[in-house]
């Protein structure tokens, strides 16, 4: 199951309220930059998204330093973990 860790003055926030806060998938796929799925989209407009999505990820490398690399095979994941 999914998890968030937010700080103590939100917990707090949350817990002293009467009723539970509403979070919508909308809300959080514009926080993340990403629209909901379209089950009906051309191949034309599906490769023109893909590839906005793809410009995307291109500035977003660019923002870490030169020569940064992150492992994340299953394996570094999950070193150390089980002994």
């Amino acid at each position: 199951m999914p998890t968030i860790t937010v700080s103590q003055e939100v917990y707090d926030r949350i817990a002293g309220s009467k009723s539970p806060p509403e979070v919508h998938e909308h809300s959080l796929s514009r926080a993340y930059h990403v629209q909901p799925s379209t089950p009906e989209l051309s191949l034309e407009e599906w490769k023109r998204l893909f590839d906005q999505h793809s410009e995307i990820v291109q500035e977003r490398a660019k923002s870490y330093p030169p020569g940064f690399e992150c492992d994340v095979s299953r394996e570094a994941i999950y070193e150390g973990c089980g002994e």
